[in-house]
C-alpha cells in the first residue's frame, strides 16, 4: 500500500511540474497571427500554427481571441529548414540526416506598444534513411514526413511553454 502511495504521490508531484499555471499578472488574451514561410517546405507554417494555436486552447490559462481585442500579439516565421546528411553506407548512400527547422517568432505587448521577446526557436532532429536501417518499412519520404511533424510538434510545445511564462 505504501509503494502505492509512494507511486502515485510522486506522479502527481511529476504531472505538477509539467501543469504550472502560469505566474500571477501573466497574459491572459493574445492573438496568434498566422505564421509566415520563408522556405520551400510549403506546409510548415500552416502545421506550426495549428498546433500552437492547439497547444493554447488545451492549455486552456490564455485565450485565442482576435487583434482587436487581444493584450499581446504574436507573430512568427518559419526562417529556415535544412536537411543535413550526417552519415553514409560503404555504397555511399546517405543512412541519416539531420533536420534543422528555425522559426522567428515576436511577442508583442499590445496594452504598452512593446516588444516583449524575439526569439528565433530552433529544432534539430536526426532520422535514419531506409540504407541506414534496412528493417524500416517506410519510404525515405515517410521517414522525413514524420520527423518534420516530431520537429514542428516540438518547436510548437516550446512556442507555447515561452508564451505562457513571458510575463
Amino acid at each position: 500500500m505504501k509503494i502505492k502511495l509512494g507511486i502515485i504521490l510522486f506522479a502527481m508531484s511529476f504531472l505538477g511540474c509539467i501543469m504550472a499555471p502560469p505566474p500571477e499578472g501573466g497574459i491572459k488574451k493574445i492573438y496568434l497571427k498566422p505564421f509566415g514561410n520563408q522556405t520551400v517546405e510549403y506546409s510548415l507554417h500552416t502545421e506550426l500554427f495549428k498546433l500552437v494555436q492547439s497547444e493554447f486552447l488545451r492549455d486552456s490559462y490564455i485565450e485565442l481571441v482576435s487583434e482587436d481585442q487581444a493584450e499581446y500579439k504574436v507573430s512568427g516565421v518559419i526562417s529556415g529548414y535544412d536537411l543535413r546528411p550526417i552519415s553514409y553506407s560503404m555504397q555511399n548512400y546517405v543512412e541519416s540526416f539531420e533536420m534543422i527547422i528555425k522559426v522567428k517568432l515576436t511577442l508583442d505587448d499590445l496594452l504598452e506598444s512593446e516588444v516583449v521577446f524575439q526569439e528565433t526557436f530552433e529544432t534539430n532532429e536526426i532520422y535514419f534513411t531506409k540504407e541506414g536501417n534496412p528493417n524500416e518499412t517506410l519510404s525515405n519520404t515517410q521517414l522525413e514526413a514524420e520527423t518534420q511533424e516530431d520537429a514542428i510538434d516540438l518547436l510548437a510545445r516550446d512556442i507555447t511553454r515561452k508564451i505562457v511564462y513571458a510575463k
